[in-house]
């Protein structure tokens, strides 16, 4: 599902299989739709929206990704989570 770079350092940090949040949101995520996604915590919901949003920037491009979190706390999570464009 996802590219090699990014499979290898999920593999590398043990997540194997990709959620059902994951799963579910990836290709409408990947194309460029809007998708609003419920799901528990601890179910995969930051890499599900990151990653795909991860494949289609590339080094150079005029776009870039913003995140907005609604706390610190999600700040910390988010940044701790997501690996970095140097990984990928």
């Amino acid at each position: 599902m996802y590219s090699e770079k990014i499979q290898t350092v999920l593999n590398k940090e043990g997540k194997i299989n990709p959620t059902l949040i994951q799963k579910a949101s990836y290709e409408s995520l990947k194309s460029g739709s809007n998708v609003i996604g419920l799901a528990k915590t601890g179910t995969g919901k930051t890499l599900a929206y990151s990653l795909p949003l991860l494949e289609t920037t590339k080094p150079g491009d005029d776009a870039s990704v913003v995140i907005f979190e609604p706390t610190t706390e999600s700040v910390s999570y988010t940044h701790l989570t997501l690996p970095t464009r140097r990984d990928v």
